[in-house]
């Protein structure tokens, strides 16, 4: 993969390298380190990050995203981002008030436009986008309090994770999106634990 980014290999073949890598992972995780996965993760992030910003390799995940998911899928999939949006407006303490609204209106896009190649995938992406957000707040929130925690982002945590698992079948369709599966295993955990203290 190194000699890859240093020979300016293509964005798409980059992504599928990627690709490759994170299954890999998946697979052998169980064997590894903690420390070892994690830097594995890293890598792969921080590859996912760099080819982000490719328009190729956007327009090839949209195509694959429009090719793989069926209309149910597509249709559970604004489902949920308008349950999580009403969810989001009772919890208006805790959200921007744009978060809710950005939300339906990609909902309502991909709505009037099932079965069109690429707003099925931008929410997709809008619903991973949120779900690592609202994770990466809570993860942050943790370490920096360690006894405490708040209990409104938890709150937020655990909404978004009962919502978007009801549809984690469609993002493990994806290998970029596998890894939804085991951030909403985690963050129940998570969830669990300190809702304990």
């Amino acid at each position: 993969m190194v000699e890859k980014l240093k020979a300016d290999a293509d964005a798409i073949e980059l992504g599928l390298l990627n690709i490759a890598c994170q299954q890999l992972l998946l697979k052998f995780e169980p064997e590894l380190s903690l420390a070892i996965s994690a830097a594995m993760r890293a890598f792969s992030l921080g590859i996912d990050l760099y080819i982000g910003q490719f328009r190729d390799w956007e327009l090839f995940l949209g195509n694959a995203a429009s090719a793989a998911t069926t209309h149910n899928e597509q249709v559970a999939l604004a489902s949920v981002a308008d349950e999580l949006a009403d969810e989001f407006d009772v919890r208006a303490s805790a959200v921007d008030i744009e978060v809710p609204e950005k939300i339906r209106e990609i909902s309502g896009y991909a709505r009037g436009a099932i079965d069109q190649k690429g707003l099925g995938f931008s929410l997709i992406r809008t619903l991973e986008n949120l779900t690592a957000s609202i994770f990466r707040e809570n993860a942050e929130a943790i370490i920096h309090s360690r006894d405490r925690h708040d209990h409104a982002l938890l709150d937020l945590l655990a909404v978004t994770v009962d919502k978007v698992g009801t549809v984690s079948d469609v993002f493990g369709k994806f290998a970029e999106g596998a890894w939804i599966k085991a951030a909403i295993r985690h963050a129940r955990e998570m969830i669990e634990t300190l809702s304990e203290k």
